[in-house]
């Protein structure tokens, strides 16, 4: 996933809200994993927070 989030922050930026990041994610698993075990929306964001966080506060 860590790939895929940078891949996609590095390609298209960030997009308006982190709820947005944490869908596309869970897009990129359900592609991934024919939609069996993949990671809830609270498991993605709690990885994401951190990312979001850090690249948000760079912009303001």
């Amino acid at each position: 996933m860590n790939i895929a989030l940078i891949v996609r922050i590095h390609d298209h930026g960030l997009p308006a809200t982190q709820a947005e990041l944490v869908a596309e994610m869970q897009d990129w698993f359900a592609d991934r994993s024919d939609g069996k075990k993949m990671p809830d929306s609270r498991s993605i964001r709690r990885r994401i927070t951190p990312i979001w966080r850090a690249l948000r506060r760079e912009e303001a």
